[in-house]
């Protein structure tokens, strides 16, 4: 029987010049301080030796654009890469001198996925969605120098309307304790993100918190008042500025009814900082889940994707395929098949009849 070993949630730009230019050498002292403690929490994450690591965190319209945004992802395959964002502003420099990709835990992301459809989740899947501050600062900080294991990202959209609520980012913690229960795998889970800051997502109000509603939000943490936690409203969240606390809520639903303990808690004026862990030595009151994981991210479909709709990509693939596909995170049979054309053997390898039929010059029925 599986077990969640480490939770933990967070602030996720853990980086000190940001509020050295922003907030002044106040700011920078406090998210030292944060970091300090984080960096302490990392230890204990370290010696519970998870076979995986499930991040919750939000998007900050850094990876999913205004064609689609899910409620809820999962980011599936073998491998994620680190977002790299030109002439980045302070926070997203919160990335620089990470590794550039990270290792995927795929069984774990598929059970969520199918044990997701099966209880009424319908969870959104990427295969190619990058990671920004929000996920892999938090990572960087708890781990340092060591290898983080194999990730299992998880997005809560906290700022595109509508938004999920907070009651169902506690019901998809839930979710993902059953999964934990039901499979062989030691998993930590962390949440990052928050407390308040941009209030009602206005630039007239950049710079206010609200540290009487963070306090109230602590105080229900730490005595285990879950259902005051998910009995708030889309309104008071966004009007305080406390739209990532969804990504907590998921946390949360994960290790419930388990209390957790404030590591740090500052308040800054632009924002209010935070690091608090659960005890999670006893497990989690979630029954667990059945059932063998039947979805498998398919990263060989990705690239079939990019060579039907990057024209510019499929020039290249078409003049010189093996150079085109350098870097792809692909099997040996995979890019063989590819770098072959053998669009039957890629089919048989998972890719998809619909793309291997429509690609420009390259499909064919």
């Amino acid at each position: 029987m599986g077990a969640i070993v480490y939770a933990a949630a967070m602030s996720h730009v853990l980086y000190p010049d940001y509020y050295g230019k922003n907030v002044g050498p106040h700011g920078r002292r406090m998210v030292e301080a944060l970091i300090a403690e984080v960096q302490a929490m990392g230890a204990a994450l370290r010696a519970a030796r998870p076979d995986a690591l499930v991040v919750v965190a939000d998007d900050h319209l850094n990876v999913f654009s205004y064609d689609a945004v899910p409620a809820l992802c999962v980011r599936v395959g073998r491998s994620v890469d680190r977002m790299v964002q030109a002439d980045a502003i302070e926070f997203d420099r919160a990335l620089d001198g990470l590794p550039a990709r990270y290792p995927l835990h795929e069984d774990l992301a598929a059970r969520i996925l199918e044990q997701g459809i099966e209880d009424g989740f319908d969870l959104a899947a990427s295969w190619s969605a990058p990671l920004d501050h929000a996920f892999l600062s938090p990572v960087g900080t708890l781990y340092g120098m060591s290898a983080a294991p194999p990730l299992v990202p998880f997005w809560v959209n906290c700022f595109v309307a509508p938004r999920p609520t907070a009651r169902r980012c506690f019901d998809a913690g839930r979710l993902i304790s059953r999964v934990i229960a039901g499979g062989p795998w030691r998993v930590a889970i962390i949440a990052t993100g928050g407390l308040s800051h941009f209030p009602e997502l206005s630039l007239a109000r950049v710079g206010q918190s609200d540290p009487a509603f963070d306090r109230r939000v602590v105080g229900w943490i730490e005595s285990g008042d879950h259902e005051a936690l998910c009995a708030l409203g889309a309104k008071e969240l966004h009007e305080t500025g406390s739209h990532e606390l969804l990504n907590w809520m998921v946390l949360i639903g994960a290790v419930s009814p388990a209390r957790g303990r404030v590591r740090f808690f500052g308040e800054m004026g632009r924002i209010d900082l935070a690091a608090v862990e659960w005890d999670v030595r006893e497990p989690a009151d979630a029954p667990p889940a059945s059932g063998a994981a039947g979805v498998r991210a398919s990263l060989l479909d990705v690239v079939l994707y990019r060579l039907k709709k990057d024209a510019a990509f499929r020039a290249r693939f078409q003049a010189d395929a093996g150079a085109a596909l350098a870097g792809a995170d692909l099997t040996d049979a995979e890019r063989a098949a590819l770098v072959a054309w053998d669009s039957r053997r890629l089919n048989e390898l998972g890719g998809s009849l619909h793309l291997l039929v429509s690609i420009p010059h390259l499909g064919k029925h």
